[in-house]
Parts: C-alpha cells; structure tokens; sequence
C-alpha cells in the first residue's frame, strides 16, 4: 500500500457531526454551507425480511438440507446489508478526504452509545466506527489532516459565524 497519493485538496478545511437522523453533516469552516448525508440505513430495511426467513429455519428440522438452505439466504441477506453500508461508506469518506485539507471530526464513544437499547439498533447500522477508521486511513493515504475534537465540547451548540453558545431542545 502507497503512503501517500498526490491529490490536491480545493478546499481548506471541513467539520464533520454523526447524527442518526442525518448520518453525516459536512460543515465547511469558511461558509455555512451545509452538507447533508442521510444514511442508506439496510439492516432497517431488510428486518422484516430477516425476521420471515430466521423463523422458518427455526421450525424447519435441525440440520436438514432445507434449513441448511435457508441459512443461505439468511446469510446472503447479511452479506447484502453488510456490502450497503460498506458501499456507503465508502462513498463518503473518499471524496470527503480528497477535497479537504483539515477534516475536524468530534470523537464517539460508540460503545457506550450501544448502551442505549432504543438507539443501539440504530446506532449498529450506521457503522459509526467504521466511518471514522476509514477517515483515519485515507487521510494518511491522501495527505489530509484529521482532528478529533473533545467528545464534551459542545460543537452542535455553538454557533459557526460568531462563536457564541446557543442552547437547543434535544429533539433538534
């Protein structure tokens, strides 16, 4: 693997928040321009699916040939969510590294976000770690600087033109 590829970056600097709702939302320091990526989301889409086939292989006879082919499709159905999400990601982060120079991301617990058993489902299909091993990599890979922000300082909150706190209802 090369260390490092040539690629000029236009555009100086770019903050980047993780939500639920909207996956990603790409900041740029010098505008207010907004960027909104809203997440493909495939285990949610597929669940109802997962769920018909993983309740005919639990009637059908252990260890049959017929279980063992309903296993398959349950598998396949995983592969698919699987290469979804990382097809997004994918997506995503490339471009994101190649057109800034500074990338200011705030740092996830996600492990401790997992914690939350009505976010946890959510939270899982996203792939939160993912996306920011994938920064990691591709700013060294693309000369491109990564900065993890205090996961305490209150980015959402505070005002990008002149600096000041706001405080917002949750739910926003």
């Amino acid at each position: 693997m090369r260390d490092s590829l040539p690629v000029q970056q236009l555009q100086e600097s770019v903050g980047r928040d993780l939500g639920i709702r909207a996956f990603a939302t790409l900041s740029e320091v010098e505008g207010s321009n907004n960027q909104v990526f809203d997440a493909p989301k495939p285990l949610k889409q597929a669940k109802t699916k997962l769920a018909i086939l993983q309740r005919k292989a639990s009637r059908q006879v252990k260890g049959s040939k017929n279980q063992r082919k309903t296993y398959n499709k349950i598998s396949r159905v995983h592969s698919r969510i699987s290469g979804i999400r990382k097809e997004f990601l994918q997506k995503l982060t490339t471009p994101t590294v190649k057109t800034f120079k500074l990338i200011k991301s705030g740092e996830l617990k996600v492990k401790g976000m997992m914690a939350n058993h009505k976010l946890s489902l959510a939270i899982s299909d996203l792939g939160f770690y993912e996306f920011r091993r994938q920064l990691e990599y591709k700013c060294k890979m693309y000369g491109a600087n990564l900065v993890l922000v205090d996961r305490w300082f209150p980015s959402s909150l505070t005002c990008s033109n002149c600096g000041s706190k706001q405080d917002m209802p949750p739910w926003h």
